[in-house]
C-alpha cells in the first residue's frame, strides 16, 4: 500500500468513525427506548443462582453470524449455524435465559475503547438487530461472564466473580471447550466444583463438529452435572440443546476464565494469558500440550477434533 493509498484509507476511516458517532449522539434518545428489556449482569447472575437455569448469550459476533454479516474469526459462517443461531435469540423457554450484549442504552459504563465499539456496532446495526428479536420475552444479560476488562468500574468485580462461581460449587462438572481454551487451569476458577471433566473439541470452525459435540455431550454427562461451554457461537446454540434436550443446566461461559485472569492481574488492557486461546489479542494458545499437567489430562474425558 502506498502513502496515498494509507491516507486515504485513513480519512476515509476517520470520516465513517465521525458520521457514526454522530449518528449515535442524534439517535441516542431512540435508542434508550428500545423495544425489549435486558436485565442488568446481577439480576442475570441472580436469576441464574435462584433459579438454575441455564444461558445462551448473544454478542455481537453471534448478530453477525446470524447476519451472514463478514466476521473473520475463529468460525466460519454457515447458513445451518446462522438458522440456528436465530432460532436461539428468538426462542421463549423459561429454562435457558437469553443473554444479549449490554450495548442499547447508556455506553458510559465502559472504557473509551469498548465504548467507541458499540457506538459503532449500535450505529450500523440496531434496527436489523432488533429485527432478529422477540420483544415478548425479557432479555438478560451477556456480559454476565465478561464484567472486568471493558468496564470503566472495577470495583464489582470481586462480588460478581465470586457470585459466578457459586454456580459450579459443591457440584459435579461437564466443560464442553476449544482444545486450546483451558478454563480454569493454572488459577483456582473452579475451586470449590465436586468434580471436573472435559470434552475438547475444535479451537477453530468446532460448529462443522456440531453433531459430534453434541453426541460427546449426550454419553458423558452425569445427573446433576453442571454443563460449562466455552466454545464461540457453538456454545450459544449448545446451551439451548443441552437444556432442552437433555435437561441439563448449561452456561454459555464464554471468555469468563480470561476475565479472570485479566482481573487477577489486575490488568487494564487485554493481553494474552499463556497457554490459554486469547482470540482477541491473536493468540492460539501456544503449542504447549500441558502434557506434565496431570490434573488436566486426568479431566479429559473425550476428544472430538
Amino acid at each position: 500500500m502506498t502513502d496515498k493509498d494509507y491516507k486515504r484509507n485513513w480519512i476515509f476511516r476517520s470520516m465513517r468513525w465521525i458520521y457514526h458517532r454522530l449518528w449515535y449522539a442524534i439517535n441516542f434518545m431512540e435508542i434508550l427506548q428500545m423495544p425489549f428489556e435486558i436485565a442488568s449482569i446481577d439480576e442475570t447472575l441472580d436469576t441464574l443462582l435462584e433459579n438454575g437455569c441455564s444461558i445462551a448469550r448473544f454478542g455481537e459476533g453471534e448478530y453477525k453470524w446470524a447476519c451472514n454479516i463478514p466476521n473473520p474469526s475463529f468460525q466460519q459462517y454457515s447458513d445451518n449455524m446462522a438458522q440456528r443461531l436465530r432460532e436461539v435469540v428468538a426462542s421463549n423457554n423459561p429454562r435457558v435465559l437469553i443473554g444479549l450484549c449490554d450495548c442499547f442504552g447508556d455506553l458510559k459504563k465502559y472504557e473509551p475503547a469498548a465504548r467507541d465499539f458499540w457506538e459503532l456496532f449500535i450505529a450500523k446495526n440496531r434496527k436489523s438487530f432488533y429485527e432478529l428479536l422477540n420483544p415478548e420475552i425479557t432479555y438478560y444479560n451477556a456480559m454476565v461472564t465478561r464484567f472486568y476488562i471493558d468496564y470503566a468500574d472495577k470495583s464489582r468485580a470481586s462480588e460478581r466473580f465470586r457470585k459466578l462461581r457459586r454456580l459450579w460449587s459443591a457440584r459435579d462438572v461437564l466443560i464442553v471447550e476449544g482444545e486450546k481454551t483451558r478454563l480454569g487451569i493454572n488459577n483456582d476458577f473452579l475451586t470449590g466444583a465436586a468434580s471436573v471433566q472435559r470434552i475438547l473439541a475444535p479451537a477453530v470452525n468446532a460448529y462443522e463438529r456440531y453433531d459430534d459435540i453434541f453426541a460427546a455431550v449426550q454419553r458423558q454427562i452425569r445427573q446433576n452435572q453442571l454443563v460449562l461451554i466455552a466454545l464461540g457461537p457453538t456454545a450459544t446454540i449448545l446451551a439451548y440443546d443441552v437444556t432442552v434436550k437433555l435437561g441439563a443446566q448449561a452456561i454459555d461461559i464464554g471468555h469468563a476464565d480470561i476475565e479472570y485472569e485479566w482481573y487477577l492481574a489486575g490488568a487494564t488492557q487485554k493481553v494474552p494469558i499463556t497457554n490459554k486461546y486469547t482470540n482477541e489479542c491473536g493468540y492460539t494458545g501456544g503449542d504447549d500440550e500441558l502434557t506434565g499437567n496431570v490434573d488436566y489430562q486426568s479431566q479429559i474425558v473425550e476428544r472430538i477434533l
